[in-house]
């Protein structure tokens, strides 16, 4: 009988290191509390359960069991429908999905629906921690072509925990994640053959990762560009091969595009379809160096690569050209996007892709840092070690363990606000924390009510709001200091208006028994009730919402129901304790109802308007919704919203119409009295 030799898998030291930091970084991903998997990759893995159940990317099997309405909101954001064959797909690139069919063979042997939240929500970080593994060993074996083996180990893993690699990569299964380990595969061909470890390049390797990177996100055909535009220059003979691989993979693509929507490839891979916007070079600045989104603040070691420029040798090489012409198109892309902050997510998220092209350059300046002064040669590895170690702070740390981090994308919703907030240091992302997000929103909520106080009050006016809150009083002096409200400034105390050296300042009822006791100043009643005709005739030029709770007809004066009547109202059919709702919109009727049971209405537009009103005996409640949120005050009688031309809310008050036909929130003016 043959004896059966088995010979041992045994594994160097570093070797076991590699192994361990790939092990650490699928634990990083796998444990991570911070996720975004309900964003724009929510329906990623439902097209691959597609595939496997239904043989289509179509997503009609399962249009019951989605909420389109409140899904799409009239955007067509996520799951549309296709206008021209009726049938439902999801909106992001299709390349991670079909990537994605093995992981999720394997979840559906084991019952695992893409339907529910959780399932797909776990199957997308298994598949993220995947990919971000594979990213790493790719970047590990990139660095060996320069480093050593624990150099390139220690800097493989800082470059993943401490770039937008994790705290993007790590988070959700984005259409980055499989586009960026085709990327630094391309990167380890393309060096492989420049470092001398192959004679030639793999045009097919190379074409066949170049079709991934686009499948996965049209962007990347800046890279795709660049590398053939490479080869063209360099290895010209190589070049048609490298074409056909590529051409084949477009071929295919554009085949099945045209048999599935009519056209040469679907709407989101389109750059005819792509919006842009008018703020380039304010959006240019934003996404290097604001607190929010700036690939400077975030990845600050990318800095170091301008020092490649006073390096002789290095900067007339043509791999670092094409990569610094990448990044550069690259960013104007970004820059001219309509989303150029990149929506709900953490820090550059749209620079995750250039990570392994900035690691490729700081390696490639390794080799070339003699050509430096001798001071800055033992600087720079130190200099490096440091941000890249701060990095891991911000993005492991922070980006990927604190959940702060994501609630800090609202209140204020960086959607809506990204002009107004990219600059604001006082609260950046990367030190976002509970506390820091609470007073935040204060903030934000603040702004409104006081923004409304200023737009009933003259400019350059002086605003008293609030109470004695160190908090709001930081705030103030904040806003004050930058102009927030343009024209008017706002105090929290009389004290802080005095040493201001105001002499007027305006204030609301809430502390006008306050303000009678104040020595020095008196009160300018002059600005008097108004009624609820009156009221009205003033905002002739806005929008006016108003809804009636408990009762408001008693009270209600002739000269206002003649107001209301002139306009086409129905109001003399008011019965007391009745519902009441309607819209009037630069002084016409817009929509009108009553009667003795609850008054319901949703008027459409953007953002959508929901109107309710309960009388006592049905229900005793007001509803005044604007883009989600109640603005209505919920006091008797008549609750009052004036939206103004974008639907922005201007004021929000209230009439107790059963008691007076007066306005329950006016203002005051307070003067300040020279004789004291």
């Amino acid at each position: 009988m043959s004896e059966i030799q088995i010979q041992t898998f045994r594994l160097s030291v570093p070797q076991w290191a590699v192994l361990i930091g790939t092990i650490l970084v699928f634990l990083v991903v796998s444990t991570g509390k911070v996720r975004y998997a309900e964003g724009d990759s929510r329906y990623s893995l439902l097209v691959s359960q597609s595939i496997l159940q239904h043989g289509t990317v179509q997503l009609d099997a399962y249009q019951n069991q989605i909420d389109l309405g409140k899904l799409n909101n009239n955007h067509g954001w996520m799951v549309h429908k296709w206008e021209d064959s009726g049938h439902y797909y999801y909106f992001y690139p299709v390349g991670t999905s079909l990537l994605s069919l093995p992981f999720v063979w394997v979840g559906r042997r084991f019952g695992m629906d893409m339907l529910f939240v959780d399932h797909d929500t776990w199957m997308q970080i298994l598949i993220a921690a995947f990919v971000l593994s594979m990213i790493f060993l790719q970047l590990y074996r990139l660095s060996r072509l320069w480093l050593d083996e624990w150099s390139s180990l220690a800097f493989s893993l800082l470059i993943v925990l401490g770039s937008s690699l994790v705290s993007t990569g790590g988070v959700a299964l984005w259409s980055h994640n499989f586009e960026t380990l085709a990327i630094v595969s391309v990167l380890f061909e393309v060096f492989s053959q420049v470092r001398g470890k192959r004679e030639t390049l793999r045009p097919a390797q190379i074409g066949l990762y170049l079709f991934m990177a686009y499948l996965c996100r049209p962007t990347a055909m800046v890279f795709v560009a660049m590398v053939i535009a490479y080869v063209a220059w360099q290895h010209r003979p190589q070049l048609p091969k490298l074409l056909a691989w590529f051409g084949a993979g477009m071929a295919l693509f554009v085949g099945w595009s045209f048999l599935e929507f009519g056209r040469p490839v679907p709407v989101y891979y389109d750059p005819g379809t792509w919006p842009g916007n008018a703020d380039f070079f304010g959006n240019l600045l934003a996404i290097l160096l604001s607190p929010g989104r700036g690939l400077w603040i975030y990845m600050p070691f990318v800095l170091l690569t301008f020092v490649g420029w006073f390096m002789p040798n290095l900067r007339l090489k043509p791999l670092w050209l094409l990569l610094w012409a990448w990044w550069l198109l690259h960013t104007i892309m970004i820059a001219r996007s309509a989303m150029p902050w990149g929506g709900w997510c953490y820090g550059s998220r749209f620079y995750i892709d250039l990570v392994p092209g900035f690691a490729v350059m700081l390696l490639m300046m390794s080799e070339h840092i003699g050509e430096l002064e001798e001071r800055i040669q033992s600087i720079l590895p130190k200099v490096a070690i440091a941000l890249l170690g701060a990095g891991v702070y911000v993005h492991t740390i922070q980006g990927v363990y604190e959940p702060a981090t994501a609630v800090w994308n609202d209140h204020p919703s960086i959607d809506e606000r990204w002009a107004e907030q990219r600059w604001d240091w006082r609260y950046p992302q990367f030190m976002a924390n509970m506390q820091s997000n609470g007073r935040r929103h204060r903030e934000m909520v603040t702004l409104l009510p006081v923004g409304q106080v200023a737009a009933r009050t003259p400019k350059e006016s002086a605003l008293l709001f609030g109470g004695p809150d160190i908090e709001l009083k930081h705030t103030f002096a904040y806003w004050n200091e930058t102009n927030k409200l343009k024209h008017w400034r706002v105090y929290n105390s009389l004290h802080a208006a005095e040493e201001a050296e105001e002499m007027v300042i305006w204030f609301s009822e809430d502390r006008f028994q306050e303000a009678k006791e104040w020595k020095g100043w008196h009160i300018d009643s002059a600005n008097a009730m108004r009624s609820l005709g009156q009221f009205l005739a003033a905002e002739e030029g806005n929008m006016v919402l108003l809804s009636v709770q408990d009762e408001g007809s008693y009270k209600l004066s002739k000269e206002s129901r003649e107001y209301m009547r002139k306009r086409g109202s129905r109001i003399d059919s008011l019965k007391f304790r009745d519902s009441y709702a309607a819209i009037f919109d630069k002084g016409k009727l817009v929509w009108e109802d009553m009667g003795p049971k609850r008054v319901q209405y949703t008027h459409p537009g953007e953002p959508v308007i929901k109107l309710g009103s309960a009388g006592l005996n049905a229900g005793n409640g007001s509803l005044i919704e604007v883009g989600g949120k109640d603005y209505a005050r919920h006091g008797r009688g008549f609750n009052v919203v004036v939206l103004g031309s974008d639907r922005t809310i201007v004021w929000s008050t209230n009439f107790d119409t059963h008691k007076a036909d007066a306005e329950h929130r006016i203002l005051y003016r307070l003067i300040r009295n020279e004789a004291y």
